[in-house]
This record gives structure tokens, sequence and C-alpha cells, in this order.
């Protein structure tokens, strides 16, 4: 069975299924797990709720602007290479620490990050919670996967790309001291922890169809 599948205002966590004439909510980050390995999602059973078009309409805003990747992805390459130039003199400096000190830091940033992207996860389940309860509404089991190429790929390469360049960022660090490992590091430890985001996406494909099959 096919599905299509929008956007939240405003609310990345959560998704709204169209199934003919019947619409439910999917809440993408139900589990922590999908965060950290996204793939996951199409893999294990998922938890919809049944809403009434009323509250669709509630919730359903326009997609354009903010929530298109290509923007984003553009606007992050130019902030960061606006970035990079303000920066340029600090690029080459070399922190005078032990290596137990860099490996300390490593994880006192992941922490960091990994507290504020569970932050922002609760934050826009408290978003949602003002405008509807999905914990009072009718729920089912699915699986929800991609039908089109695009649809797997996209996930897949944003998640192994940003991957392999903090665990360059974070050997250049150990080995070099640099800045701007550690400073590679957080940033794309910050973007690999949103990839989770395109697993389910409105925006990929000509076609917004994924596949949904009820148990």
């Amino acid at each position: 069975m096919e599905c299509e599948v929008e956007f939240l205002s405003r609310n990345r966590r959560y998704r709204i299924l169209s199934v003919g004439d019947d619409y439910y909510i999917i809440d993408i980050e139900e589990s922590i797990w999908t965060i950290l390995i996204p793939f996951l999602f199409w893999l294990m059973p998922q938890r919809v709720y049944k809403v009434d078009f009323e509250t669709v309409e509630n919730l359903r805003a326009s997609t354009s602007g903010g929530n298109n990747l290509v923007s984003i992805f553009i606007l992050g390459i130019g902030g960061s290479t606006v970035l990079s130039r303000l920066l340029r003199s600090i690029l080459d400096f070399s922190i005078q620490t032990t290596l137990l000190v860099n490996i300390l830091m490593l994880i006192i940033s992941a922490l960091i990050i990994i507290y504020l992207r569970l932050h922002i996860r609760g934050s826009l389940g408290d978003r949602l919670d003002e405008f509807v309860d999905i914990k009072e509404l009718d729920d089912k089991t699915i699986k929800l996967k991609p039908k089109l190429f695009k649809q797997y790929i996209v996930p897949i390469f944003s998640y192994l790309f940003f991957l392999l360049i903090v665990i360059g960022a974070i050997l250049l660090f150990l080995e070099t001291n640099n800045f701007i490992g550690i400073f590679s590091f957080i940033v794309f430890l910050s973007l690999l922890s949103l990839c989770n985001t395109t697993t389910i996406h409105p925006n990929l494909g000509k076609r917004n169809l994924y596949r949904i099959i009820f148990s």
C-alpha cells in the first residue's frame, strides 16, 4: 500500500501520513536508536496515530522555504565558507594538550551535542502536545519504507558522508592537536545527529510516495 508524507509545521520530529482518506501522525524519533542509526527506522515496527481531517488542517503547513533540503544545503555551504574565512587565522592553531585531554575534550563535546539533540527532540514533542495529545489517539503498528531509489540513497549517502568526516576529524585532532579537527568534529557530529530526518522525507524523488504495511 502507498502513502504520502507531509511535514508538520516547524516540527521535523513528526510526519503526517495520508493513506486514502485516512490520516495518521508518525513520530520518526519515537525510538532514540533511530537517531543514532537512522536506517533502523525502515526495519523497526512504528506506531502511527489516527487523526481527523480538522486536526490535519490545523497541523498542516506549506513545506516551501525552510523545509527544502537544497536551500538548507546551499545555506550551510555558504555559512561554512564565510565562517572559514573569519576563522582562517585560527584553523592552523594547534592546541597544546596531551592525548588524554584531547580524548576527554572529544567525549565532552559529544555528550553536549547528544544532550542538545535530545533536548530538541523533547521540545518538538512538547510543541506537538500544544495541538494534539497523540497518547489519546487510536494507534496502529506499521512498517514504513521508501518506494523510490532516491529515498534510499540520499539518507544513506548523507549519513555515511558525515560519519566519515566525523571519524576523520577525530583522527586529525588526536594526531595533530589542530583546532580544525575538533571544530569539524563538533559541526559534523551535529549534522550527523540530524540525518534521521531524511529517512522519511516528502521532498525526495519526483513522487512523494512511501510503502506502508499495516500489521
